[in-house]
């Protein structure tokens, strides 16, 4: 069972897409590195799966579970 389920996660900013269509498991005692250049959409997939950033920020669309 996955801990953290991420399931067609698409996040825009205005007319931007930062994330688009992003599909992932991480199951219990797994250790995960999220790497990219500056800008690629890291710190924004990391705040939604913390709960710290919603739809008030841009649209999303897709589901992010944590825990479940």
């Amino acid at each position: 069972m996955a801990m953290i389920r991420i399931e067609g996660f698409t996040k825009r900013y205005g007319g931007r897409v930062v994330l688009r269509d992003l599909h992932l498991d991480v199951g219990r005692g797994e250790t995960l590195v999220v790497m990219g250049a500056s800008g690629c959409g890291k710190s924004t997939l990391l705040r939604h799966v913390a709960g710290l950033e919603h739809d008030e920020t841009g649209p999303f669309e897709g589901r992010i579970t944590v825990g479940e």
